[in-house]
């Protein structure tokens, strides 16, 4: 099977319309009316492979609300990211992870010392020479990245957060992209 990375403009063209076509066809047939929340396959892909720099509200309400585009989202996320961090080992207790590791880069989630309910997370690379990445996927949380910084990426978040949450979670996998 041919990769999308691996079709021409005009093929991808005709799979980004038959995906639209088939989700068109999948929201007419379950609800009688094709809702003004249809999020088609070139927008999808576009925010998943372009690593837009701001949150897009009406893809993440339809990722939480449809299993469906969350599957097609998560297959994206899967075959374009280029650093990836597996699911934790199994550890004799549950407290929350608070470093992840993928090949050639650690995440650390660390303490805020003047804001216990926030947390930084500092993503390092082995390297400064790698493509800085635009946004990390943990689970079906998406976070536009700021800036790399001497290979290094940093931001706060809350402690309360579905991302801090998908971050701690040992059974949830991290995809840089």
């Amino acid at each position: 099977m041919t990769s999308y990375a691996e079709m021409s403009p005009d093929e991808r063209a005709f799979v980004e319309h038959l995906f639209t076509a088939a989700e068109l066809m999948r929201a007419l047939n379950e609800t009688g009316q094709i809702g003004t929340g249809h999020i088609g396959f070139s927008r999808l892909h576009a925010y998943v492979a372009e690593g837009r720099p701001v949150q897009d509200p009406a893809i993440d309400a339809a990722l939480q609300r449809d299993p469906k585009l969350a599957a097609t989202c998560d297959a994206l996320v899967r075959n374009l990211a280029p650093y990836a961090a597996p699911v934790a080992a199994a550890a004799a207790d549950t407290k929350p992870l608070t470093q992840r590791f993928g090949n050639g880069w650690r995440l650390n989630l660390l303490e805020v010392r003047n804001a216990p309910d926030q947390r930084w997370v500092v993503i390092r690379f082995e390297r400064e020479d790698v493509a800085p990445p635009r946004a990390l996927y943990a689970g079906t949380v998406r976070h536009a990245l700021p800036a790399m910084t001497d290979g290094q990426v940093q931001f706060r978040i809350g402690v309360d957060s579905r991302l801090a949450q998908a971050i701690s979670d040992a059974a949830t996998e991290l995809f840089l992209l």
